[in-house]
């Protein structure tokens, strides 16, 4: 993510925030979870946000 997030970025954010914040567990959650990158994104975005 630059100075301004892209589309891109937007459909990132929904995609890992649709899998990471549900209270529900699968393999694609926990493989979500050890992904640092994504994390960050999705937390970037979202205090932007």
């Amino acid at each position: 993510m630059g100075d301004q997030p892209t589309t891109l970025d937007a459909t990132a954010y929904a995609y890992i925030g649709n899998f990471i914040k549900p209270p529900y567990s699968s393999p694609i959650v926990d493989y979500l979870l050890q992904r640092a990158n994504l994390c960050q994104h999705y937390e970037q975005m979202n205090q932007q946000f």
